[in-house]
């Protein structure tokens, strides 16, 4: 009881806009959504930095699934400054923040960083590459230096991998069976040697 007069109180305080973890159903498949993304990136973009050159078109298939991902990524980057976040007071009990500008000041201490370095600057150069006039076929021939920086913007995207941990432990935390929290431990393992077998083959 008084838990459920707690996340009552939580939602005649907060703005109406902010996320609850403990309550928004949409919030569990927006996880989901982004566990897909993130081994999209883990399994296809060291394929891409070790065998494909940059693509030659906008129409590329895979151009415009990149760019899906990255707007997957930006719309993830907002919601992080809607989503309330659980903190421990003096008492030892959690306490869950419903303030704006907390949530923003504590996700710009946490991965905004990394989404900062990664969402924006590819967008850029793409969309930079996409407009430019045969932009994209110059770089594919390797007559321009920006084919360096596509490269090199195909690496910074594995920089996106760090959130999976934190995404995964989300996930756990909603699943109240042992048994598969076991499960899901064990495929968190056997998705890390998984993807550092796939790197080295790429680099090789």
């Amino acid at each position: 009881q008084d838990a459920m007069a707690m996340l009552k109180h939580t939602r005649n305080d907060r703005p109406w806009w902010v996320i609850d973890p403990r309550s928004s159903a949409g919030l569990k498949w927006w996880d989901l959504v982004s566990c897909f993304a993130l081994f999209f990136t883990a399994t296809v973009t060291p394929f891409e930095i070790g065998f494909l050159p940059p693509p030659t078109s906008w129409r590329d298939w895979l151009f415009i699934v990149n760019r899906v991902i990255d707007t997957l990524f930006f719309l993830d980057t907002c919601c992080h400054f809607c989503l309330m976040y659980p903190i421990s007071d003096a008492e030892q009990s959690v306490v869950w923040v419903s303030k704006p500008s907390k949530i923003a000041l504590h996700y710009l201490k946490s991965w905004f960083i990394i989404d900062a370095l990664t969402v924006p600057p590819d967008w850029a150069f793409s969309l930079t590459e996409a407009i430019r006039p045969n932009g994209m076929e110059a770089d594919a021939g390797g007559d321009s230096d920006n084919s360096e920086g596509f490269k090199m913007l195909r690496i910074m995207r594995l920089m996106r991998l760090l959130k999976l941990q934190g995404v995964l432990k989300e996930l756990a935390k909603r699943i109240r069976n042992p048994s598969v929290q076991i499960l899901l431990g064990i495929g968190k393992l056997m998705l890390f040697i998984t993807f550092v077998n796939h790197v080295i083959a790429c680099c090789w």
